[in-house]
């Protein structure tokens, strides 16, 4: 009886150390999964933030393009908008047009042999 007593003392504690690893290797399984699904977690918040800030950006020039339609839909705006873009004015108005120096002077400060007769030619044009 003794050595079935042993035995079953024996088969308690292989079973018990077979039950602690399975659940010790279970434990590691269901960590590792655990922990890829925080990572995933943190990308998909990070991403979520930066497409924030992209929609309050395209807000922001949603808003601004709206005003800007407000404005061009009325006379003035309209005129603003022609005057802008085609450099005219209405009768009687004058304009002065206000030219860059140093651009212009970066064409003729270059150092060729070609500088002469193309000032000549500027000079005709």
């Amino acid at each position: 009886m003794r050595d079935f007593i042993k035995k079953k003392k024996y088969y308690k504690i292989l079973y018990l150390r077979i039950i602690l690893l399975i659940l010790i290797i279970l434990t590691i399984i269901f960590a590792k999964g655990a922990w890829n699904v925080y990572k995933k977690e943190r990308i998909t918040n990070e991403n979520l933030i930066n497409v924030e800030k992209e929609l309050a950006g395209i807000k922001e020039r949603e808003d601004f393009l709206n005003t800007q339609i407000n404005t061009v839909g009325t006379q003035k705006g309209i005129e603003k908008e022609i005057r802008i873009i085609y450099d005219v004015v209405k009768e009687g108005e004058k304009m002065i047009i206000i030219v860059d120096k140093e651009k212009d002077m970066e064409k003729y400060n270059t150092k060729d042999e070609t500088d002469f007769w193309n000032w000549i030619k500027d000079i005709f044009q």
